[in-house]
């Protein structure tokens, strides 16, 4: 991925997402952290979603807002590298065709011989969870449910929610897992 593919991933983002969920500053960002990992879907050179991708150790998960999803994760060392997915969102005009769990699964197996463990976070808007089908399909099981995930970020970073409006964000974000095959 570079700069050139930020506007198309920044319409994904906001489309999905909600305004300002994503900025070109982030992308920045994570295109210069090594140990973030920005992986899109193209079909026929037009990119069609993306996904944000950590690899990094269990005992970082805290930086992340999860700190209350660790007590599940003793069996695991807190040295053991996690992949974590952040986001993913897919065009609206794809949605419900199988490209995201195509997606989704590509970029757990290309991570897979890196990290121990994968964890996903997953939005839940109201009683729905927009992931859950691709998933459960993938054989995660939740492991944790987390209150008003997205407050504090969007409290920082100003984006509307498109199930809450205007900050903060009070929606619970579902945590997926599973052992890297």
């Amino acid at each position: 991925m570079h700069e050139g593919d930020f506007d198309k991933v920044l319409e994904i983002s906001s489309q999905q997402l909600g305004p300002d969920y994503l900025k070109k500053a982030d992308l920045l960002k994570y295109l210069s952290t090594p140990e973030t990992h920005l992986q899109v879907v193209l079909n026929e050179n037009q990119i069609l979603g993306y996904s944000i991708i950590y690899l990094v150790k269990i005992k970082k998960l805290t930086e992340f807002g999860l700190g209350s999803c660790l007590q599940y994760l003793n069996e695991f060392g807190l040295d053991n590298i996690v992949q974590l997915r952040k986001s993913t969102a897919i065009d609206a005009e794809y949605v419900k065709k199988g490209i995201g769990k195509k997606f989704i699964n590509y970029t757990m197996n290309l991570f897979a011989n890196q990290s121990e463990l994968i964890l996903s976070i997953n939005w839940k808007k109201g009683d729905e969870i927009p992931m859950k089908n691709i998933s459960s399909s993938l054989n995660m099981k939740v492991l944790c449910e987390i209150e008003n995930f997205w407050k504090k970020e969007s409290l920082e970073n100003e984006f509307r929610c498109p199930e809450c409006g205007n900050p903060p964000c009070t929606c619970k974000a579902v945590i997926y897992f599973k052992k890297s095959d």
